[in-house]
């Protein structure tokens, strides 16, 4: 398979994705706000990264992060990226959590993190 091919794959199938989300409601468009998902990350440092999901609300993604990832010790952050929903969406917003004590409480961005987006989608 060359290249182009596995490109127009993947495009494919990231619209199809997209597709099927929004007509099972999990990814809604609002007319001032753009479509997006919100994608679930575990951050060490710059090069240890763990995605562990998506979700299509912030609360989704901000109850898994306090409840669902609590057991997680080898990571320092989590963070929340509201991505636009698209081959390469465009990071909207993102929320940082650190881990203390046993409990991700919110922080601001690390400085080292400071220059790095897209922590999810690699």
């Amino acid at each position: 398979m060359s290249i182009y091919s596995y490109l127009i794959m993947c495009f494919l199938t990231a619209c199809l994705v997209v597709s099927v989300l929004v007509v099972a409601g999990l990814l809604t468009a609002e007319p001032d706000r753009p479509l997006t998902i919100f994608i679930v990350t575990l951050v060490g440092n710059c090069k240890e990264t763990r995605c562990v999901g998506w979700y299509p609300e912030f609360a989704y993604a901000h109850e898994a992060v306090m409840s669902d990832l609590s057991d997680v010790r080898y990571y320092s952050y989590a963070v929340i990226e509201e991505v636009q929903a698209s081959v390469h969406g465009e990071v909207v917003n993102a929320h940082w959590f650190a881990l203390h004590k046993g409990v991700w409480q919110s922080v601001e961005r690390p400085k080292w993190a400071q220059s790095v987006v897209g922590w999810g989608l690699g």
